[in-house]
């Protein structure tokens, strides 16, 4: 019965690192359906790869939603205030910070939240881009490049800080995870920058994180990941066709609500590259594949 169970896992295996992830047919076949633009075959970043890189290179841990992280709006905008349309870009200039790669690590959930850190503490009047490598080769309760779960990446910046990009930069891209220093790999000191003790929350309330975003900047979300997310150009996604895949977390930045068609959006940065969707930014339905179940952020700690 063991050795049944091995083959049966042996075999499933071997077919995950031959099973090719996009295909021409599955590309024809979700162009003839998905009312977003999708990626040609030949252009797209994915052509070539497999379903378990690709599964390689999502998170593995995402968790369901805390009820202790919950925390009620008090700010000064309320709901008729809000627009139907808000792009941080131009709210807060260039503290909404380049998009990056995560390359085949499954460090979604380190760049979402370095990068959400990064870019509240730009719109607090300090302008630092934080690394999400200390995240990986440091948070020892979360997974490296296994995945990780969001809950414990923001009490490490409350409890540890991250450091600046500059002092450890990003070298998992190929699953190399190099052990946590005790001083700069790279160059300056090593100087923490934490969220402040007990501001880390967790909105699942679509009103409060739009308060969030609009008040003091981007929020890191997760979702469920479909196949045929990999082959998105533009437009407005919703899940069309294919399997799922894994979890995946983003920076979101704003949201919308689309003038042909009525939906209602969000507006995301990726963790992919230029060279994916709206040069890495992309725009997915409210409330699909569960993107509305996650709103992680904090408040800065400004020394």
């Amino acid at each position: 019965m063991k050795m049944n169970l091995l083959m049966i896992l042996c075999f499933s295996i071997l077919v995950l690192q031959k099973t090719p992830l996009i295909t021409k047919e599955f590309v024809s076949k979700l162009k003839s359906i998905a009312t977003w633009e999708v990626e040609d075959y030949e252009n797209s970043i994915f052509k070539g790869w497999t379903l378990e890189e690709a599964k390689n290179m999502l998170s593995k841990h995402y968790e369901l939603p805390m009820a202790d992280h919950q925390k009620s709006y008090n700010g000064s905008v309320i709901e008729s205030q809000l627009p139907d349309n808000f792009d941080p870009r131009d709210k807060f200039g260039a503290c909404i910070h380049p998009i990056r790669d995560q390359g085949k690590c499954g460090s979604c959930w380190a760049f979402g939240m370095s990068e959400v850190l990064s870019d509240r503490f730009c719109i607090a009047k300090k302008d630092v881009i934080l690394s999400p490598q200390v995240l990986v080769s440091c948070d020892k309760d979360n997974n490296a490049c296994n995945g990780g779960y969001l809950s414990h990446a923001f009490n490490y910046a409350t409890n540890s800080g991250l450091v600046l990009d500059s002092c450890f930069p990003y070298v998992s891209a190929n699953f190399y995870v190099p052990p946590c220093p005790t001083s700069c790999p790279g160059t300056g000191a090593w100087v923490t920058y934490k969220c402040a003790p007990g501001s880390v929350f967790e909105g699942q309330d679509n009103n409060f994180k739009m308060n969030e975003l609009y008040t003091n900047g981007p929020i890191e979300n997760c979702f469920q990941l479909y196949q045929d997310f990999f082959s998105y150009k533009s437009g407005i996604y919703y899940h069309t066709t294919g399997g799922l895949v894994g979890g995946h977390c983003t920076k979101t930045l704003g949201w919308g609500i689309d003038s042909g068609t009525g939906l209602h959006y969000w507006l995301v940065a990726n963790s992919w590259g230029t060279l994916w969707g709206m040069n890495g930014f992309f725009k997915i339905k409210q409330a699909d594949c569960g993107i509305d179940n996650w709103g992680y952020g904090c408040t800065p700690l400004i020394k």
